[in-house]
C-alpha cells in the first residue's frame, strides 16, 4: 500500500509540475487530448483548465496594469503637450523624451503581450467550453458506470425493479458536480456573445432545463453590458438585442428539444428514463418553466419589441397559445415602458432647446448666463447617453401604433386559433373583449374588426365596430374641447418665440393668459399619441369603413337566418340593418362617402337599401349645390364692394360699409360650409352621381339577369328547389318596377349631358331598350340645348364685337351711336338671366351625338344577334320569334330616324357604314351613304359661306384701314356688314372640326365603302349558288344578277355625281381596280375624261377671252373715232369681266398628268375585260398626251388598215408637237414611211461629236430609205446632205462622208463636186501652211471619188482648172497640187517619217519650275516625216458661223509616216485652228507684221542649222520641230450659209471630243515604225505621268469663234516672211523635188512654231 501510495503521489507531482510550467496554449491541448482519448485523466482536464482560467486572469491582470501606465503617460504627454514652447523647461523636455522612449519601448513588445478585452474573452470562452465538455464526459461516464453496477439478473424483472428503488438519487452527486463546473465556466466569461457555446452544448446534450437556467445567467452579463456601455458613454460593438434573441431562441428551442427527446423514449421505452429524465419531463410539460423563462427574459432582458413579436409569432406556429398571451402582455409593457422613456427623453430636449434660446436671449442683452450654462451641460451629459441607444427606443407615434397593433394582432390571432383548437366549444368572448379593452387607437380597432370578420366572428366583429364608433366620437369631443385652447396657446408661444429672439418678453396679461391655459390644457384628459389634433375630420373615411365592415357582418347574420323558421331572429336582424343604414345616412353627408357605401352595398343584393343611398346622394349633392350658389352670390357682391371702396370717397365709403358689414352677417348666417365641398367649383359631383346611378342600374338590372338565369336553368333542367314559378315572376316585375323608377330618378338628378351618354351607354350593355329609351329624350333635349348655346355665344360674341367697336371710337374720339349703346344694353340683359352650366359640351353636341347613335346600331344589332342565337338554340319558342324579330326591326328603325335627325360626324357615318356591313345589312348601306353624301353637301356650302364672307371681309378691312387713316369712321351700312362679317366669322369657328376639313377623302371612303356593299352582296349571291336546288330559284339566277348588275351601276352613278374633285374620282377609279371592278373602273373613267375635257375647254375659253380683251385694246388704241371707242371700251370692260368669271380650277400640266392617270387604269381594264374599242381610243388618248413608240406601236397593233390610215395623219401632228429627242422622233415617223415630216423636223448638224455621228447615221438611213420608197423626195434631201457635208469639212473630216456619198454619187455626182468646190473655197479663206497637207489629202479623195470611181475625170480636170486659176496667189499650195500625180510622191504610198506636233500645241515634255511653260522641240533621227491622221486635235478652218474648243492633249501621239518619193496619202492629217485668245484685245496688223518678220528671222537661223546638218548627216536624216498652231491675222469674214446656219452661228457650242481618223491606204503599204519612232513614243510616254499645264487662260476663252483673215499668200504685198520663205524655195529648185517639198514643209513646221513660242510668250504676259 505504501508502493501505491508513493505512486499517485508521483502522479500528483507530474500533474501540479505540468500546471506550474506549462502556458495556457499547451494546457489547452494537453486538456483536448485528454477529451479524446475518454479515460479516467478526463479529471485532470478540469484542473488544468482552472489553471487555465488563472493564468489568463493574471495576464490579463498584467496587461491592465501595463495599459494604466500607458494611459497615465498619455495624460502627461498631453497635458504637457499644451504648454507652449517658449513655456516649457529642460525637465519638460525631458520628460518628453523619456515618454517617447517609453512608447517605442511598448510598440516592440510582441503580439502576445498585446492583447485586448475581446481576445482575452476569447480564450476564457474557449477553456470554458473545454471544461464543460470534460465535466459533460466525466457525468455521462459515471452516470454509465452506475447503471451497470445496479442492473440486475437477466430474466429476473423484478430484482431490476428493486434495484431501481434502491438508490433513485444516485446520479444527482454527478449531477451536482456537473453543475458546479457549468458555473465555474460561465462565472469566467464577461462578454455574452463568448458564453453562447456553453448554451449551444447544452441544447445538444438536452439539457433542457440548465440550458434556460444558464441562458437566465448569460442575459445577467447581457444586461451588465448594456449599464457599462451606458455609463462610460461608449456604444458596444456588441448587438446586443440580437443576443439577447438568440439567447432566448436557444433556451426555448432546448426547452421544446429537451421536451421532445423525453418524451420519445416514454413512447419507446419508459423503463430507460433515469430519475433525472423524469423529473425533467415532469417540469417541462408543467409548463412552469417556459412560463418563468418568458418573465424573467421579458421584458427586462429581450427589450427590442420586434423581437419580442417574434419570439410570439415562433410560440404560436408551436400553438403555445397562453405563452403567446403572455408575451403579448410582456410586449406591452415593453412598449408602455418605452414610450415613458421617450417622452422623457422628448422633455429633455425641450428643455435643452428652451434654455439654449434664453442663453441666446441673455448673450443678445449682454448678460452671462452662467447658471444656464451649468445647467445646460448637466442636461447635455444626460442626453448623451441617448447616443448609445439602439435605434428602436427613439419611438415615435406611428412605430407606436404600429407595435401595438402587431401585439394585438398577435394575441388575437392566438385565442382564435385556441378556439380552433378546442373545435370550437370554448369561448372565447372574454379573452377578445379584454384584448379590445388595451386598444385605444380607433385605426387598430378597425383592423381587429376585419380579421374577426375574416374569421366568421361577427358578433364581435360588431362589437369592435361599436368600440371604434365610439373612440372617434369621444376623440372628437376632447378634439372641440382642446384644440381652440391649443390654437391660442400656440400663438402666445410663437409669439413668445418671437420676442425671446428679440430680447423682450411678454406683457404681464398675455404671460397670465398663457399660464391659464396651460392650467386649462393639463386638466384635460391627455390626448391620445395616434390623434392629429389640427386634423380635422380625421377618422371620416374610417367611420365609413367601420360602418361597413358592421353591416356585412349583419348581413352575414341575415343569410345565416334565412332558412331559419324564427321570425323574432329574422325581424331583429332586419331591424339592424335597418339602424345601420339609418345612422349611416344621418352620419355621413359627404357624397363620396355616401358613393363608397352603396358601392359595398351593391354585392349585398339588398336593393332597398341601395335606392336609399342612392336616393340621399341625389339629395345631399342638391342640397350642397344649392348652399354654394347662395354662398358664391353673397361673397361675389362682398367682393365687389371691397373693390368700389377702394375706389370712393370717404363719404361714400361709409355707406358701402355699412352695406359690406350687412353682407358679412349674411354670410355668417349660412349654413357651415362643408369642409369636403369645394365652392368654386360647379357640379363637382357629376362623377358621384353618374357612379351611383351606374351602380344602382347596374345592380337591380344584374337581379333582373339572375331571376331569368334561375328561371332558364329551372325550365332547361327541370330544377325543384329553384322556386316556384309564380314567385319567381312576382319578383322579376318588382325589379323591373323599381328599374322604371330608378331609371326616372337617375334621369332627373343628371344634368351633365356626358354623364347622361355614360350612363346609357353602361346600362344599355345590360338592356338595350333602356338605351333607346334614353335616346328617345336625350338627343331632342341635347339639340335644344345645342342652339340655345349658339344663342347665347352669337349674344356673348356680338357684346365683344360692340365693345370693341366703342374702345376704337373713344380712341378716335367719336361720338358713340345711340342705336349701338341700345343694342349693347339689350344683349346684355339678353344673356343676364340665362345659365348654360354646361354650355361647352352643348356647343360640342355631335360628339354626344354621333357617341350615342353609334352605340344604338351596334346594341340593336347585337341584340338581334342574340335573340337569333337564342331561338336556334331553343330558347325561344318559334311562337314568340315573330313578335320579338318586329320588335327588333322597330328598334332599328328607330335608331336609323336617330342618324337621319341627329347625326352628323362623317367619322361617325363610316363607323356606322362599316358596323352594318358587317352585319350584312346591305340594303342599308345605300341609305347611310346617301346620308353621309347629303352632310357633306352641306358642308360644302358651308364652306363656301365661309369663304365668300372672308373675301368679303378682307375687302370691308382695306375699306376701314382708309378710312382709318383719314380718322373716319365706316358708313352705316359699311359698319353693319363688318360687324356681321365678324359676327359669322367668330360664330363659324364655334363649328365641329370635320365641317370646315377637307371632304373629297370624306367622299372616297364614303364611296368605297357603298361599293364594297354592293359588290359584296353580289359575290355572296354568286358563292351561294352552288346551294340553289329548286327549278324556280335556278331560273331567278339571271334575273337577281341583272338586279346586282344594276344595283351596282346605280351606286357607282351615285358615288361620280356626289364626288366632285377630279383627283378623289380618279383615286375612286384606282380602288375599283385594286378590287377587280375593271367594269366600274370603265364608267368611271368615262366620266372623269368628261369633266377633264370640261376643264379643257375652260382653259380653252379662258384663252379665248383674254385673247380677244387684247385684240380689243389694240382696235381701241388704233380707232379715232370717239362713239367706237366707248364701245370698244365697253366690250372690252364686258369681256374683261367675262374673263375673270372665268377661273379654271385645273393648269393644262395637271389636266395631262390626271388624264395619263385615269387613261392607265381604263388600259388595264378594258385590257381584262377584252374592250378592244375603249383599249384602242384610250391609247390614241394616252398618245396624243404621251407619244412613245411602244404607243405608237400599240395603236397601230389594233387598228386595221383602214383605220390605221385614218389615225396615221391624226397622230403625227402630235408626234410633231412632242418635245423631246428629235432624232427618236424621225426614227418614229420613219416606220411608216412619213418621209415629208422627217425631212421637216431634222435636225441641224450637232456640234458633239458623238451625237454628230448618230446624226449621220439617221440621215444615212434617211436617204437610203427615201430613195427606196419615196425617190421624188431625194431632191429634199440634198440640202440635210449639203449641212452635214459642210459640218464635216469645216472639221476636216471628210471621211465622215464617205458612206453617205456612196449613196449620193448614184444619182448626184454633181452636187458632190459643188458640195467639195464650196468646201474648198471656205476652208482657204484662212488656212495655214502647216494643214496643206490635209488639204491635198481632201483633195486627192475627191479625185479618187471623181476619177476612179465615178469614171467623172472631166469634172475632176474642170475643178482643178478652175481651183488653180481661182487660187493662183497660193503659189506654194499650187505647186504642192501639182505633184497629186507626181509619181516621186504618191500620196497613197506609206509617208516618210515627218513628225508632225500634236494639234494642240501644248508640250508634251515635263513642266520646268519657272511659272510659264514653253515647248521643246524634238529631234527625231530619222528621214521619215510622219504625220497623224487619228488626231483629232489638228487646227480647223471654221467659219464665224460655227465655235469650238480647244483640246490639250497631254502625250505626243503616234504618227504614221511618209516615204520621200511617194505620192501623198488619200486622207491626209489635218488640224483644226482655234482662237484661244477670245477675252484679249487685238493686236493690230503692224503688231502681226513685226511678228512676222521675227519669225522668218528664226526660220533662216533654223534653215542654216538645217544645212550645217545634212552636210554632216545622211539625206534622210533631219531635224522635225514640233508642230504648232500658228498665229495668223484674225478678221471677220462673211459666210454665205443659209438661214438655218445662220441660227446656229448664235449658238454657243460645247466642247467637241477628239476623233480618230484612219489613214486611207492598203494593208500591205501600212509602215514600220523606226527606231526614232519608238524613241518619240517613248519620250511621249515618259511625259504621260505628269499633267501639263494649259496656259494660263480663262475657261471661258475655250469657247472661240475663228476670225477668218486673209491668207499671207493671197496678199498682193509679200511680206518679209513671205519674200524668205520664196528665196528659201528657189534656193532648193536645183536639188530636185524631194528637196524642194522637204525644205517646204521644214520652213512651214518652224514657222508654224515660232508662232506657237510667240503665244506662249503673250500667255505669260
Amino acid at each position: 500500500m505504501s508502493e501505491l501510495n508513493l505512486v499517485n503521489q508521483h502522479t500528483e507531482s507530474l500533474i501540479q509540475y505540468v500546471l506550474e510550467n506549462s502556458n495556457f496554449q499547451e494546457l489547452l491541448e494537453i486538456s483536448n487530448q485528454f477529451l479524446k482519448l475518454d479515460t479516467k485523466e478526463i479529471n485532470f482536464a478540469i484542473q488544468f483548465c482552472d489553471r487555465v482560467h488563472q493564468l489568463l486572469k493574471h495576464k490579463f491582470t498584467e496587461q491592465d496594469k501595463i495599459n494604466q501606465i500607458r494611459n497615465t503617460e498619455r495624460e502627461l504627454k498631453s497635458k504637457v503637450d499644451k504648454i507652449l514652447p517658449k513655456d516649457q523647461t529642460q525637465e519638460h523636455v525631458n520628460l518628453l523624451e523619456k515618454l517617447k522612449y517609453n512608447n517605442n519601448l511598448h510598440s516592440k513588445f510582441p503580439g502576445s503581450l498585446q492583447w485586448n478585452f475581446t481576445t482575452y474573452q476569447k480564450h476564457l470562452g474557449d477553456a470554458s467550453l473545454l471544461m464543460l465538455q470534460c465535466a459533460f464526459k466525466i457525468y455521462e461516464n459515471s452516470v454509465k458506470n452506475l447503471q451497470n453496477s445496479k442492473s440486475p439478473v437477466i430474466g429476473n424483472n423484478n430484482n431490476q425493479k428493486d434495484g431501481m428503488d434502491v438508490d433513485e438519487h444516485g446520479d444527482e452527486e454527478f449531477l451536482e458536480k456537473f453543475k458546479d463546473t457549468l458555473d465555474r465556466a460561465v462565472s469566467q466569461i464577461t462578454l455574452p456573445d463568448k458564453a453562447m457555446a456553453l448554451t449551444q452544448l447544452l441544447k445538444e446534450k438536452n439539457f433542457g432545463i440548465l440550458c434556460a437556467k444558464t441562458c437566465q445567467s448569460i442575459a445577467q452579463k447581457i444586461r451588465e453590458q448594456r449599464e457599462r456601455s451606458k455609463k462610460m458613454v461608449c456604444k458596444s460593438v456588441l448587438d446586443l438585442d440580437l443576443i439577447s434573441y438568440q439567447l432566448f431562441e436557444t433556451g426555448l428551442d432546448s426547452i421544446f428539444q429537451s421536451l421532445q427527446v423525453l418524451e420519445t423514449k416514454v413512447k419507446v421505452n419508459s423503463g430507460q428514463l433515469s430519475y433525472r429524465d423524469l423529473k425533467d419531463l415532469a417540469i417541462l410539460q408543467q409548463g412552469e418553466l417556459l412560463k418563468e423563462f418568458i418573465e424573467f427574459m421579458i421584458p427586462d432582458y429581450l427589450e427590442n419589441p420586434d423581437y419580442i413579436i417574434k419570439v410570439g409569432n415562433k410560440l404560436l406556429e408551436l400553438k403555445q397559445f397562453n405563452h403567446v398571451v403572455l408575451i403579448a402582455d410582456r410586449a406591452r409593457i415593453r412598449l408602455q415602458t418605452l414610450q415613458k422613456e421617450q417622452t422623457e427623453r422628448t422633455k429633455l430636449s425641450k428643455q435643452i432647446k428652451d434654455l439654449k434660446s434664453d442663453i441666446d436671449s441673455i448673450k443678445k442683452v449682454g448678460g452671462y448666463p452662467s447658471k444656464q450654462l451649468e445647467e445646460l451641460e448637466a442636461l447635455e451629459k444626460l442626453e448623451s447617453v441617448n447616443s448609445v441607444l439602439p435605434s428602436y427606443v427613439f419611438l415615435n407615434n406611428q412605430k407606436y401604433s404600429e407595435y401595438i397593433l402587431s401585439i394585438a394582432q398577435l394575441r388575437i390571432k392566438s385565442i382564435l386559433e385556441m378556439k380552433e383548437a378546442s373545435k370550437g366549444t370554448m369561448d372565447i368572448e372574454k379573452q377578445l373583449e379584454d384584448t379590445l379593452k388595451t386598444i385605444f387607437d380607433p385605426n387598430h380597432i378597425f383592423q381587429l374588426a376585419v380579421l374577426l370578420e375574416s374569421k366568421k366572428e361577427n358578433d364581435m366583429s360588431l362589437k369592435y365596430g361599436e368600440r371604434c364608433q365610439k373612440m372617434i366620437f369621444d376623440l372628437e369631443k376632447q378634439r372641440d374641447v382642446r384644440l381652440p385652447l391649443q390654437n391660442s396657446l400656440d400663438q402666445l408661444l410663437n409669439e413668445e418665440k418671437t420676442l425671446r429672439a428679440a430680447g423682450k418678453t411678454l406683457t404681464k396679461q398675455k404671460q397670465d393668459q398663457m399660464t391659464h391655459l396651460q392650467t386649462q390644457i393639463a386638466a384635460l384628459p391627455e390626448w391620445p399619441y395616434h390623434g392629429e389634433l389640427h386634423q380635422r375630420h380625421q377618422y371620416d373615411n374610417l367611420n365609413l369603413q367601420v360602418v361597413q365592415v358592421m353591416i356585412s357582418c349583419v348581413l352575414e347574420n341575415k343569410k345565416k337566418f334565412e332558412s331559419s323558421k324564427d321570425k323574432a331572429k329574422k325581424a331583429a336582424i332586419n331591424n339592424q340593418v335597418d339602424q345601420l343604414v339609418k345612422m349611416c345616412l344621418e352620419k355621413f353627408q359627404d357624397p363620396v362617402y355616401l358613393l363608397k357605401f352603396a358601392l359595398h352595398m351593391k354585392s349585398s343584393n339588398e336593393d332597398k337599401v341601395l335606392v336609399q343611398v342612392v336616393s340621399q346622394i341625389f339629395k345631399r349633392v342638391a342640397e350642397i349645390e344649392k348652399m354654394r350658389l347662395e354662398r358664391k352670390s353673397l361673397m361675389v357682391k362682398q367682393q365687389a364692394l371691397v373693390d368700389q371702396m377702394k375706389k370712393v370717397t370717404p363719404q361714400q365709403y361709409a355707406d358701402l360699409e355699412k352695406q359690406k358689414k350687412s353682407l358679412d352677417e349674411q354670410i355668417e348666417s349660412l349654413p357651415q360650409w362643408p369642409h369636403y365641398s369645394l365652392l368654386e367649383k360647379s357640379n363637382q359631383y357629376d362623377a358621384t352621381k353618374l357612379e351611383a346611378s351606374t351602380v344602382l342600374m347596374i345592380s337591380l338590372l344584374d337581379g333582373v339577369s339572375f331571376i331569368d338565369e334561375k328561371m332558364r336553368k329551372k325550365k332547361l333542367f327541370n330544377l325543384k328547389n329553384v322556386g316556384d314559378d309564380e314567385d319567381l315572376h312576382g319578383e322579376k316585375t318588382n325589379l323591373n318596377k323599381s328599374i322604371e323608377s330608378s331609371l326616372a330618378l337617375c334621369l332627373n338628378n343628371l344634368d351633365n349631358p356626358t354623364s347622361i351618354s355614360q350612363f346609357a351607354q353602361e346600362i344599355g350593355k345590360k338592356r338595350e331598350s333602356l338605351f333607346l329609351d334614353i335616346s328617345k329624350v336625350f338627343h331632342q333635349k341635347l339639340k335644344e340645348n345645342h342652339l340655345k348655346a349658339i344663342q347665347f355665344k352669337q349674344s356673348d360674341i356680338l357684346i365683344e364685337v360692340l365693345n370693341q367697336e366703342l374702345t376704337e371710337l373713344t380712341k378716335m374720339k367719336k361720338d358713340i351711336p345711340d342705336e349701338d349703346i341700345q343694342l349693347l344694353e339689350t344683349t346684355k340683359n339678353k344673356i343676364k338671366d340665362v345659365s348654360l352650366p354646361f354650355l361647352d359640351q352643348y356647343l360640342e353636341s355631335h360628339k354626344l351625338h354621333s357617341s350615342m347613335i353609334t352605340q344604338a346600331i351596334k346594341l340593336v344589332y347585337n341584340a338581334k344577334s342574340l335573340l337569333l342565337t337564342r331561338s336556334s338554340q331553343g330558347e325561344i319558342s318559334p311562337q314568340e320569334l315573330p313578335d320579338l324579330l318586329a320588335k327588333s326591326k322597330e328598334q332599328i328603325q328607330f335608331v336609323f330616324e336617330l342618324a337621319k335627325n341627329y347625326l352628323e360626324d362623317p367619322n361617325s357615318y363610316l363607323l356606322i357604314l362599316s358596323e352594318i356591313l358587317m352585319k350584312k345589312e346591305y340594303s342599308r348601306v345605300l341609305e347611310i351613304g346617301k346620308l353621309a353624301f347629303q352632310k357633306l353637301s352641306d358642308f360644302k356650302s358651308i364652306q363656301d359661306q365661309i369663304k365668300q364672307n372672308q373675301d368679303q371681309k378682307k375687302l370691308l378691312e382695306e375699306e376701314k384701314e382708309t378710312f382709318a387713316k383719314q380718322r373716319r369712321r365706316l358708313p352705316s351700312e359699311k359698319v353693319l356688314q363688318y360687324r356681321q362679317v365678324i359676327l359669322d366669322e367668330r360664330v363659324n369657328q364655334l363649328l365641329p372640326p370635320f365641317i370646315t376639313s377637307e371632304l373629297n377623302q370624306l367622299q372616297l371612303n364614303f364611296a368605297d365603302l357603298i361599293i364594297g356593299a354592293a359588290s359584296q352582296e353580289r359575290i355572296e349571291f354568286e358563292n351561294s349558288l352552288h346551294l340553289m336546288n329548286a327549278e324556280d330559284e335556278i331560273k331567278n339566277i339571271a334575273t337577281q344578277r341583272k338586279r346586282f348588275t344594276k344595283n351596282i351601276e346605280t351606286t357607282v352613278n351615285f358615288c361620280v355625281s356626289n364626288i366632285k374633285s377630279l383627283e378623289t374620282l380618279l383615286k375612286f377609279s384606282q380602288n375599283l381596280f385594286a378590287k377587280k371592278e375593271y367594269l366600274l373602273v370603265l364608267q368611271v373613267g368615262k366620266v372623269v375624261e368628261d369633266i377633264l375635257e370640261e376643264k379643257k375647254q375652260i382653259i380653252e375659253q379662258k384663252e379665248e377671252l383674254d385673247k380677244e380683251v387684247k385684240q380689243l385694246q389694240q382696235k381701241f388704241l388704233h380707232c379715232q373715232d370717239l362713239e367706237k371707242r366707248k364701245k370698244i371700251e365697253k366690250s372690252i370692260e364686258e369681256t374683261q369681266a367675262a374673263f375673270e368669271a372665268v377661273k379654271p380650277t385645273h393648269t393644262y400640266e395637271q389636266i395631262k398628268e390626271l388624264t395619263l392617270q385615269i387613261t392607265h387604269v381604263m388600259i388595264e381594264s378594258a385590257n381584262i375585260e377584252d374592250q378592244g374599242e375603249i383599249l384602242r381610243n384610250q391609247i390614241i388618248l394616252s398618245f396624243k398626251i404621251d407619244t412613245t413608240p411602244e404607243k405608237w406601236d400599240q395603236i397601230r397593233n389594233l387598228s386595221s388598215e383602214e383605220e390605221w390610215e385614218a389615225t396615221k395623219n391624226e397622230l403625227v401632228v402630235f408626234v410633231m408637237k412632242r418635245e423631246e429627242n428629235i432624232n427618236s422622233k424621225i426614227e418614229l415617223l420613219m416606220k411608216d414611211g412619213l418621209f415629208e415630216q422627217c425631212i421637216e423636223i431634222f435636225p441641224h448638224p450637232s456640234l458633239d461629236e458623238d451625237e454628230l455621228a448618230k446624226q449621220l447615221n439617221l440621215l444615212l438611213n434617211l436617204y437610203s430609205s427615201v430613195d427606196q420608197y419615196a425617190i421624188n423626195l431625194l431632191v429634199k434631201v440634198l440640202p440635210l446632205v449639203q449641212k452635214y457635208a459642210k459640218r464635216c469639212y469645216q472639221e476636216w473630216k471628210p471621211e465622215k462622208l464617205d458612206p453617205l456619198f456612196e449613196l449620193v454619187q448614184k444619182r448626184f455626182p454633181t452636187e458632190i463636186k459643188d458640195m467639195f468646190e464650196k468646201a474648198t473655197e471656205m476652208l482657204l479663206v484662212n488656212i495655214l501652211q502647216s494643214q496643206y497637207p490635209l488639204f491635198l489629202a481632201m483633195l486627192k479623195s475627191f479625185k479618187k471619188r471623181m476619177v476612179v470611181t465615178l469614171g467623172l475625170e472631166s469634172i475632176w480636170t474642170k475643178f482643178l482648172d478652175n481651183f488653180k486659176k481661182t487660187h493662183k496667189t497660193k503659189k506654194r499650195l499650187i505647186q504642192m497640187v501639182n505633184f497629186i500625180g507626181d509619181s516621186v510622191w504618191n500620196i497613197e504610198a506609206p509617208n516618210p517619217a515627218t513628225v508632225v506636233s500634236n494639234a494642240g500645241g501644248v508640250p508634251t515634255t515635263k513642266k520646268k519650275s519657272s511659272s510659264s511653260q514653253r515647248p521643246s522641240k524634238v529631234v527625231i533621227q530619222s528621214t521619215p516625216i510622219t504625220f497623224n491622221p487619228n488626231n483629232n486635235n489638228n487646227n480647223n478652218v471654221i467659219p464665224s458661223a460655227f465655235t469650238f474648243p480647244t483640246s490639250i492633249p497631254t502625250s505626243l501621239p503616234s504618227l504614221p509616216t511618209m516615204t520621200f518619193g511617194s505620192s501623198l496619202p488619200t486622207t491626209a492629217p489635218f488640224s483644226f485652228s482655234f482662237n484661244n485668245n477670245n477675252d484679249k484685245k487685238k493686236k493690230s496688223k503692224d503688231d502681226d507684221d513685226m511678228d512676222d518678220e521675227d519669225e522668218d528671222e528664226d526660220e533662216n537661223e533654223d534653215e542654216d542649222k538645217s544645212e550645217k546638218k545634212r552636210a554632216r548627216q545622211p539625206a534622210k536624216k533631219m531635224k522635225v520641230p514640233k508642230k504648232v498652231i500658228s498665229k495668223s491675222a484674225k478678221k471677220k469674214i462673211s459666210d454665205d450659209s443659209d438661214d438655218d446656219e445662220e441660227e446656229d452661228d448664235k449658238k454657243s457650242t460645247k466642247k467637241s471630243k477628239p476623233s480618230k481618223m484612219a489613214v486611207d491606204s492598203s494593208e500591205d503599204e501600212k509602215p514600220k515604225k523606226s527606231p526614232m519612232k519608238k524613241k518619240v513614243e517613248s519620250d511621249s510616254d515618259d511625259t504621260d505621268d505628269e499633267p501639263v499645264k494649259k496656259p494660263a487662260k480663262k475657261k471661258q476663252s475655250s469657247l472661240v469663234s475663228i476670225e477668218s483673215t486673209e491668207d499671207e499668200d493671197s496678199s498682193d504685198e509679200e511680206t518679209p516672211k513671205k519674200k524668205k520663205q520664196t528665196s528659201s524655195l528657189k534656193k532648193s529648185t536645183s536639188k530636185g523635188t524631194k528637196r524642194k517639198i522637204e525644205e517646204s514643209i521644214e520652213s512651214t513646221e518652224e514657222e508654224d512654231e515660232e508662232d506657237k513660242n510667240q503665244d506662249y510668250e503673250e500667255d505669260d504676259e
